[in-house]
């Protein structure tokens, strides 16, 4: 099994999926279907109910590019976690 570390901490592929939801949920994004997290290719992949939410965490990841797509994909998973914190925290 693959870990990855993210600020000292190893997390497994359940942990970072589970990670991702409780965030997405602390901030009311919660129409998430589906959360698909690739160690090994370092990839989060997220599928949304409501495009609004897909658009607040293409922001809240720094993503730039405008989409009419209800998923959103970041191609590291670790700064994707921490940015994702960093703003639950806020």
């Amino acid at each position: 099994m693959r870990f990855l570390n993210i600020a000292g901490d190893y997390y497994g592929r359940s942990q970072l999926a589970q990670l991702t939801a409780d965030g997405l949920s602390n901030l009311g994004l919660d129409s998430f279907q589906h959360i698909n997290v690739n160690i090994r290719t370092d990839q989060v992949s997220i599928i949304f109910e409501k495009l609004e939410d897909a658009t607040c965490v293409r922001a809240i990841a720094g993503a730039n590019q405008r989409s009419s797509s209800k998923e959103f994909q970041s191609k590291n998973i670790g700064q994707f976690i921490l940015n994702l914190f960093y703003v639950v925290s806020t």
